[in-house]
């Protein structure tokens, strides 16, 4: 069996790391930059929407892994030649809806307006799940990668809509936490 050259496998653990850096930058860097408001300052200021600050960090936590892991699917796409023009296109929305998603969560909870941070955890949402389905045929590790990051990103859009019918004044079941 012939083996690939060693430059070959540097490259492709160079751009390991490059599709997570790119991962983990969109999602963080429009959350570093308003690093005041969140989702979860803002729900301990509106009288404890949301749950406790303690689990803020977990959230984080699991979201920078997920993220990092989005990176890892893709950068499995990139070396399986599976980034088509369709991929790579679902790809780059889902990355431009992600920063859009982090600066309106970011920004619009802080004003205390949800609805915008609703639809764009929608949209995401919508290119998750093509994006998932898109994968099914190209690599199953990229799928199922992607089907855990589909959950995160249901759970974001509860949430999401949990806060804008709180804001509405309808009645909501409290959290059991």
């Amino acid at each position: 069996m012939l083996t690939r050259p060693r430059p070959y496998r540097a490259a492709r653990f160079l751009m390991l790391g490059v599709c997570v850096a790119v991962c983990l930058g969109v999602s963080t860097i429009p959350a570093w930059i308003d690093s005041n408001s969140s989702l979860m300052a803002w729900g301990s200021e509106s009288g404890g929407v949301l749950p406790h600050d303690s689990w803020q960090t977990v959230l984080q936590m699991a979201g920078i892994a997920l993220h990092a892991l989005f990176g890892v699917a893709v950068w499995h796409l990139w070396v399986r030649n599976c980034l088509r023009f369709r991929l790579s296109l679902l790809v780059c929305a889902e990355l431009a809806l992600n920063a859009a998603w982090n600066v309106s969560t970011g920004l619009l909870f802080a004003v205390q307006r949800p609805l915008p941070a609703f639809v764009s955890t929608l949209g995401l949402l919508a290119i998750v799940c093509a994006l998932t389905y898109s994968c099914v045929r190209h690599s199953r590790l990229a799928m199922w990668i992607l089907l855990s990051y589909f959950v995160w990103v249901m759970i974001a859009a509860v949430v999401s809509g949990w806060v804008l019918l709180a804001g509405s004044g309808r009645p909501l079941i409290t959290f059991p936490f």
